[in-house]
């Protein structure tokens, strides 16, 4: 959660992290898919760009 907090937004640091939690959580004697509950909810759910970005982004690569 603290990654989202600082605004990571690149999957594979989710990845790299979400494996050495399930690792940790495995090995604790926990149930696993605990690890993939915990990692779901600090996936960021907010997209990187606005409604209004988005649009213009879109229109310049028609253009293009």
């Amino acid at each position: 959660m603290a990654v989202n907090a600082v605004g990571v937004r690149n999957g594979w640091v989710y990845a790299a992290l979400g494996m050495i939690l399930w690792v940790l959580v495995f090995y604790s004697g926990i149930h696993a898919i605990l690890a993939g509950l915990l990692l779901a909810m600090a996936i960021p759910a907010r997209t990187r760009l606005g409604q209004t970005r988005f649009l213009e982004e879109v229109r310049g690569l028609l253009r293009a």
